[in-house]
């Protein structure tokens, strides 16, 4: 009985503790609030790694990770030529050193002053140095920048990167279930911000680009998934169904060969002086990795634009633009390293000839296509009659449902498996939520955890997915609002059909910019307008659509409810 009331007492101690614990969190100091959160036991921790049931240390994992990031067959003579020959086709229309203009220690000041809570990297100065003394050092700091650029030289300490690996898989059964993610200083990356802002988006010419919704102003998942959902359903206007290969690359960004690199950028008119630049920062690198506190020795890397860096993700893009369909009936649409092929039954150039024409491009650019990952879709109208489906691409599996850009799609667009998987997933939040709210936490907290947990899951590639939600599905969503706000987690009454609206209506606004990356999808129509009639909400073509199914899309809806 004695030890009985003493592990009551114990209970309640430990409870009491959790609960002064959590009430000192405060919306005011997020960052406290989070790392309040991730001390409880409810919180679940990312299991990054299950490593300590491997055999993996962290020189083991950094050699794994230079190896693919080492090419045997490179060749800096070879860099050199290539840089000469960009060089000597500038040279008479660009003065290299001239189209270089110095940054000013005031605009180094604002920038270091907006320098974001990032980790430092190499080096382990911390973001809030910078920002606390950016009137102080702006003036060492902008000379540093405008030398390093205008003499295109990386320093040698920005040429070394921090990895740390993030797990793909639970749980971790080897190297490669890691991501690795390399963290560069922080001054580089505010250099290589600088670089890309200036320099290298100018040369993203949109007829090249229009096809990548990755790293570039207004792009975003939810416009690649608006594009992808659109190209399909005019497509199946005119075709009983439509092929769509997900292309999976394996260690795309960390297969990079600098030499094609730098062709593709002299093609995309990058000015001489930055391709230097970029030749000095992406030549001599180093990498260390860090792996449950244990600090890998430094490794030697001659290829990779380094995943994680300011400048990597741009690079990216501009290498693989010049990856087109052959026919134009055909669609590519790219999200970084996320290629999706689009063919329709009617076609000049079939699926296996584009795959055909991809694996080719692939291996010129010294890239390699995971096959086992890559899957086959084919979209159709629901209750399709007497359609003879098409034989299965050799060596790929055809599925039934896919995971792109995180929603789930089913061949019929009905998405009732990823609403059921999203109310699960939100309903276990709130219970967690509750738990959280007995320790202690008060409704203000428990308000802005809902928000950043629950409503940013629920409302994620909203405007795409709205057009096709039934009644069902939509009570299914505004049921978890209801319980927030009945057990009082949430200050707020939510409804997810007001929120899709919203969304809509201020997406479709913003797209109407003929700057905007989905801008092209629309057709200008004839300005009909009259003196006496009101002014229309556009300026676009109202397409006609002959199966309600495809009337359900982002772009047919806007066209159509705001005209």
């Amino acid at each position: 009985m004695r030890e009985n009331i003493d592990l009551k007492n114990i209970g309640r101690k430990i409870a009491q503790v959790k609960a002064g614990l959590l009430r000192k969190a405060s919306t005011r100091d997020t960052k406290q609030l989070w790392q309040l959160l991730k001390r409880t036991n409810n919180w679940s921790k990312r299991s990054h790694a299950n490593t300590a049931d491997t055999a993996m240390s962290a020189d083991s994992l950094n050699s794994y990770f230079a190896g693919i990031a080492t090419d045997p067959n490179y060749s800096a003579d070879a860099i050199s030529d290539a840089v000469r020959d960009a060089e000597s086709q500038q040279s008479q229309s660009r003065d290299n050193i001239s189209d270089f203009h110095p940054y000013s220690a005031d605009y180094i000041a604002i920038v270091l002053q907006h320098t974001s809570n990032t980790a430092p990297g190499p080096g382990g100065i911390p973001a809030w140095v910078y920002k606390a003394l950016a009137a102080q050092i702006s003036g060492i700091v902008s000379s540093l920048i405008n030398y390093s650029i205008s003499q295109s030289l990386a320093p040698i300490a920005w040429r070394c990167a921090q990895i740390t690996p993030v797990a793909k898989t639970n749980p971790v059964t080897g190297p490669s279930d890691f991501r690795p993610i390399s963290v560069t200083p922080i001054l580089s990356r505010l250099t290589e911000r600088l670089i890309v802002h200036d320099y290298l988006l100018p040369c993203l010419k949109p007829e090249l680009f229009c096809d990548q919704y990755a790293y570039k102003p207004t792009g975003s998942t939810t416009c690649a998934l608006i594009d992808f959902t659109h190209r399909i359903h005019t497509m199946l206007e005119n075709n009983n169904y439509v092929r769509c290969v997900f292309i999976d690359y394996s260690r795309a960004f960390d297969m990079i060969d600098h030499l094609i690199l730098i062709r593709k950028l002299t093609a995309l008119q990058v000015p001489i002086f930055i391709i230097k630049w970029l030749v000095s920062f992406l030549s001599g690198r180093t990498q260390t990795t860090c792996l449950n506190y244990d600090r890998s020795a430094s490794a030697k890397i001659n290829r990779s634009i380094i995943q994680g860096s300011g400048v990597g993700p741009i690079l990216y893009i501009m290498f693989a633009f010049d990856l087109k369909p052959l026919d134009l009936l055909n669609i590519l649409l790219k999200y970084a390293d996320d290629s999706t092929l689009l063919c329709p039954e009617n076609t000049g150039t079939s699926v296996e000839l584009e795959m055909a024409h991809i694996i080719e491009w692939a291996k010129t650019n010294k890239l390699l296509l995971n096959l086992l990952k890559t899957k086959e879709m084919v979209f159709h109208r629901p209750n399709p009659r007497r359609i003879m489906f098409p034989d299965k691409l050799q060596d790929i599996e055809r599925v039934s449902e896919f995971k792109l850009l995180g929603v789930l799609f089913q061949t019929d667009f009905r998405f009732s498996d990823y609403i059921s998987t999203l109310v699960t997933i939100c309903n276990q939040r709130l219970y967690l939520l509750t738990q959280l709210k007995k320790q202690g936490l008060k409704l203000a907290e428990t308000d802005n955890v809902f928000k950043s947990i629950i409503l940013t899951k629920l409302i994620y590639a909203l405007p795409v997915l709205f057009g096709y939600l039934t009644e069902h599905q939509i009570d299914q969503i505004n049921s978890v609002f209801r319980k927030a706000r009945k057990w009082q987690l949430t200050t707020d009454e939510y409804d997810i059909v007001a929120i899709a609206e919203k969304l809509r209506y201020d997406l479709f606004q913003q797209s109407k910019c003929v700057t905007h990356c989905i801008n092209h999808l629309y057709t200008p129509s004839q300005n009909t307008s009259i003196m006496g009639l009101r002014q229309r909400g556009h300026n676009f073509f109202i397409p006609t659509i002959k199966y309600v199914h495809n009337s359900k899309g982002f772009l047919v809806q806007c066209l159509q409810k705001y005209r």
